[in-house]
């Protein structure tokens, strides 16, 4: 079984990667590992354990990272569309001008 660390470095990687079926699959059982671990403990370890502290951290960056990456996806598809459309409607041929005297 893997421990939280394992998951953490996984749904990292996948996030890294751009991989968003892992990034869910990854955040599902650091979910699922953590709430394990978290009802295992006491109160008073719980009072001085980082732990929340840093799952609020990882799944705060894992969530802004795939919000930056899917705006980005996002901007260079229509970027992709636009030119698209542009070279099917003879945009590029009627505005070129090198190769011309002048």
């Amino acid at each position: 079984m893997e421990t939280l660390n394992q998951i953490e470095q996984r749904l990292r990687e996948a996030v890294l990667e751009g991989g968003y079926d892992e990034v869910c699959l990854a955040a599902s059982d650091y979910r699922r590992c953590f709430d394990a671990l978290w009802h295992s403990m006491t109160v008073e370890e719980k009072r001085h354990s980082p732990l929340n502290l840093h799952a609020l951290e990882l799944t705060g960056w894992a969530l802004d990272s795939v919000k930056i990456s899917r705006a980005l996806l996002g901007e260079r598809r229509r970027t992709f569309t636009m030119a698209g459309h542009y070279l099917q409607n003879g945009f590029e041929a009627r505005n070129q001008t090198w190769g011309t005297a002048g």
